[in-house]
C-alpha cells in the first residue's frame, strides 16, 4: 500500500477539480487516496466515479474544523458514511458558519473601503469558503503582496479579524465515529503549540475518543515526525499520514509527498487498523 490520507479539492480550499486530484494520485503511484475537503463531502461522488476502472481506491473522508481551548483544530474523518444524516447535518452547520464569517469579514472590509469580496467568493464555487480564499482575494486586488501578509490582516490583531465559531472537538470526533469513520487529529505540530500544550491537545483528543493522529504530512521535518511518532505511541493512537495537498503549483507539496512513517510507528499505521478497509471505486 502507498496511501495518502489527506488532500483537498476546489470544493473547499483546494485549487483543482476532484478528477485532477484522482489523476494526480494515480500518476504518483498512490494506491489509497482520501479526499478530505474542509467541512464538505461534495467532491466524493466525482472522485469515486473518476477513479472507477483504475487501481486507485478512494477513501471517503472529510476534514472538520473544530474548536479546542479557543483554538482552531482540524479533525480528519476517514471511511465516513457520506450519507449519514448526523454527519451531513453537522457539515451543513459548519458551512453556514463559514459563510457567515465571510460575510462579517466582507463587512469589515467594506468599512475600510474594500469592496468585492462577496462577488469574488461567489465566483469560486467552493461550498466551504474560508480565510485562504479571502487571502487570495487580497493578493489579487493588490492589497497584499503574498498570502502570509494577507493572513496577518485576517489574524487576531488584524483589521479584518472575525473569530471562528466551529463545533467543539468532541462533537467533530463523535460525528465522524457515528458515521462509521475513524477520527484523526490533523497535522498536530502545525498549530504552533508549546510542548506541554501539544501534549494536552493529544490527551484531550484521546479523552474525546479519537482514533489516530497524523504523524507525517507535507513539509514536516524529521525532528517533528519523530516527536509526533513518540506522542502517537505514548497516547496509544493509530498513526496516519497524508500530504495535505491543495495545489499542484506549490512545489513543497504533492500527492504522496510526505515523510515515511518512522519504523517505531509501522505497526500502528492506520491502514492496519481492523476497521480500515478499501473503499469501492
Amino acid at each position: 500500500m502507498r496511501p495518502d490520507l489527506h488532500c483537498h479539492s476546489l470544493f473547499s480550499d483546494g485549487s483543482h477539480e476532484p478528477e485532477f486530484v484522482v489523476d494526480r494520485a494515480v500518476a504518483n503511484g498512490i494506491t489509497h487516496l482520501a479526499l478530505t475537503d474542509h467541512d464538505c463531502i461534495n467532491g466524493l461522488t466525482r472522485a469515486f466515479s473518476h477513479a472507477r476502472g483504475s487501481d486507485l481506491a478512494v477513501i471517503p473522508g472529510v476534514e472538520i474544523s473544530s474548536c479546542w481551548e479557543r483554538q482552531e483544530i482540524h479533525i480528519v474523518g476517514l471511511l465516513i458514511d457520506p450519507f449519514d444524516t448526523g454527519l451531513t447535518g453537522l457539515l451543513d452547520q459548519q458551512q453556514g458558519k463559514r459563510r457567515s464569517r465571510i460575510e462579517r469579514i466582507a463587512g469589515l472590509m467594506s468599512g475600510r473601503g474594500v469592496e468585492g469580496l462577496s462577488d469574488y467568493m461567489a465566483s469560486l464555487g467552493s461550498v466551504a469558503p474560508g480565510r485562504s480564499h479571502v487571502a487570495d482575494f487580497l493578493v489579487k486586488r493588490g492589497l497584499c503582496t503574498r498570502r502570509s501578509s494577507a493572513f496577518r490582516l485576517l489574524g487576531m490583531h488584524g483589521p479584518y479579524y472575525s473569530e471562528a465559531q466551529w463545533c467543539g472537538m468532541e462533537q467533530a470526533v463523535a460525528a465522524i465515529q457515528a458515521s462509521g469513520g475513524l477520527a484523526v487529529l490533523a497535522h498536530p505540530a502545525a498549530y504552533r503549540l508549546g510542548k506541554q500544550k501539544l501534549r494536552r491537545l493529544v490527551s484531550d483528543f484521546c479523552d474525546a475518543g479519537g482514533d489516530a493522529m497524523e504523524v507525517c504530512y507535507g513539509n514536516c521535518d524529521a525532528a517533528t515526525v519523530n516527536t509526533l511518532a513518540q506522542l502517537c505511541l505514548e497516547a496509544k493512537l493509530w498513526a496516519s499520514a497524508g500530504s495535505d495537498f491543495h495545489n499542484a503549483a506549490a512545489t513543497w507539496t504533492d500527492i504522496g509527498k510526505f515523510p515515511r512513517l518512522p519504523a517505531m510507528c509501522e505497526e500502528k499505521a492506520i491502514w492496519l487498523n481492523p476497521g480500515f478497509v478499501s473503499s469501492e471505486h
